[in-house]
């Protein structure tokens, strides 16, 4: 969403990992070994959970949409929910600044 943050040379270093056959092997396992039944198994207890929680999300998450930030607002105890409008799914890259001043908030308003 930040114009510029993300730069040619920050792709290329990302992509790099890939640019062979052995690494989109890699990764394709990687992808094939994910197993989210854990994670849905303990879906249900997340409304145990009383630690106070920040949840900072992208007004502009394209791939997680923003309306998930306010559904765990309803399913946490005590949670406080920052979007950051400009911005994206990659928020500590996109916008570092809101993001710090979002925790910084959260921490010194408790």
């Amino acid at each position: 969403m930040t114009e510029g943050r993300v730069t040619d040379e920050l792709v290329d270093e990302w992509t790099r990992p890939f640019q062979d056959l052995g690494g989109r092997r890699a990764y394709l396992r990687a992808a094939r070994a994910l197993n989210n039944r854990d994670l849905i198994g303990r879906a249900k207890h997340i409304e145990e959970i009383e630690t106070p929680t920040l949840v900072i999300w992208g007004a502009n998450d394209k791939f997680l949409d923003p309306e998930w930030a306010e559904t765990l607002k309803h399913k946490l105890r005590d949670t406080t929910v920052e979007i950051i409008d400009p911005g994206g799914h990659f928020l500590p890259l996109d916008r570092p600044d809101a993001v710090v001043e979002a925790i910084t908030r959260f921490l010194t308003t408790r």
